[in-house]
């Protein structure tokens, strides 16, 4: 439907949904545990595409039987879904057996009850997303396809507000919440309120948790296997490189700015190099038992793994940093740090650009 909106230039979608439907959305989702945003039930009006189009539920209000005694006083005819009528899928099943069920044991008021629970719960859920957005841009650092927020200010929220907090760290790595319950986010506050560093809680699809140095890292990276140590492609320069899930881009440039504005302007996914100071070829891969790194800003050389754990890097983002070596030595530990050997300084004549670029899950 939204492509066809897009097509057509069409701002507005609406949709059937009713009272009664609500009350099988928020029944289902109470069956495999839910929170307060679950119970929000049939949204009247939700954006999708940046608020481009919007979907609208005008007979939310109604209950079906409003709706078919509509119909049948004005002899209109109206269309069943066949799939709706088989009850072993479990949406049918609260529709034709549960919900009536409920609705003869207490008089008929169920769907409206869960009706008026629904609004007070968007109400609710719009109070605590106030607080998030305004947190949000303070505690939420976004780094290579990874979230961490700052428990020093986390910790103090309100529970509902953690639990907001989390499911936008979620999505913003890419997890969808189709797969995700309560159940998740319990873990989640409680490995935030464990204070042990190293723990991790691993979500479907592949996502993972986990608590270092005071923060929470929300993480898509998977496991790299041990025989990927051993893999190793060359980059062209100039020009773009494939290596697994990456792409490499290479890029030299003539300096036209200071050695201070590049660094300013350089991001966790773009570095400089003084290209004259770099060795071709380069190539890309994994760490390596052994590999040694001088960091930008300190005095020498060291071993990777003692930076590393120096540096209080998360070991999730250890096991996936790739590194880029020329001839001679490592000049980028990505998305870490850059060495301190082909730093641009005031003498540089031609700059090495490199950008890799990791596209989100399909």
């Amino acid at each position: 439907m939204l492509d066809i909106a897009r097509v057509n230039n069409c701002d507005r979608i609406a949709t059937a949904h009713q009272k009664d439907d609500n009350a099988e959305t928020v029944l289902q989702r109470l069956a495999r545990g839910t929170g307060f945003r679950g119970l929000c039930g049939i949204w009247p009006m939700r954006g999708f595409d940046d608020g481009a189009v919007s979907f609208i539920r005008p007979l939310l209000c109604l209950g079906r039987d409003e709706i078919i005694d509509y119909l049948k006083k004005r002899n209109l005819k109206w269309r069943i879904d066949k799939t709706n009528e088989d009850c072993k899928y479990r949406r049918n099943f609260i529709r034709h057996r549960l919900l009536p069920q409920l609705q003869k044991e207490f008089d008929g008021s169920v769907a409206e009850e869960l009706f008026e629970l629904s609004q007070r719960m968007r109400k609710f859920y719009s109070l605590v997303c106030g607080c998030a957005d305004k947190l949000w841009p303070k505690l939420a650092d976004y780094t290579a396809n990874r979230v961490v927020l700052d428990l020093n200010d986390f910790s103090s929220q309100p529970e509902p507000v953690k639990v907001e907090l989390v499911r936008r760290s979620l999505t913003a790595i890419g997890s969808g919440e189709k797969n995700l319950i309560q159940e998740h986010f319990g873990r989640i506050l409680q490995l935030e309120q464990q204070n042990v560093s190293g723990k991790k809680i691993e979500l479907p699809d592949g996502f993972i948790v986990y608590r270092e140095y005071g923060k929470l890292f929300f993480s898509r990276f998977g496991q790299k296997q041990q025989s990927d140590e051993k893999i190793s492609k060359s980059i062209r320069v100039p020009g773009q490189t494939r290596f697994g899930r990456y792409l490499i881009k290479a890029t030299i440039l003539d300096t036209g700015c200071s050695s201070i504005e590049y660094r300013a302007s350089s991001i966790e996914l773009i570095e400089c190099f003084d290209l004259d100071k770099v060795k071709l070829p380069l190539v890309v891969r994994f760490r390596r038992a052994g590999d040694k790194f001088w960091p930008l800003g300190l005095a020498g050389e060291k071993k990777l793994g003692k930076f590393l754990t120096a540096a209080k890097v998360p070991q999730e983002l250890r096991q996936n940093a790739l590194i880029i070596a020329d001839s001679e030595k490592i000049i980028w530990l990505w998305p870490i740090r850059m060495c301190e050997q082909a730093k641009i300084t005031g003498k540089t004549q031609k700059i090495l650009q490199l950008q890799i670029i990791q596209p989100p899950p399909t």
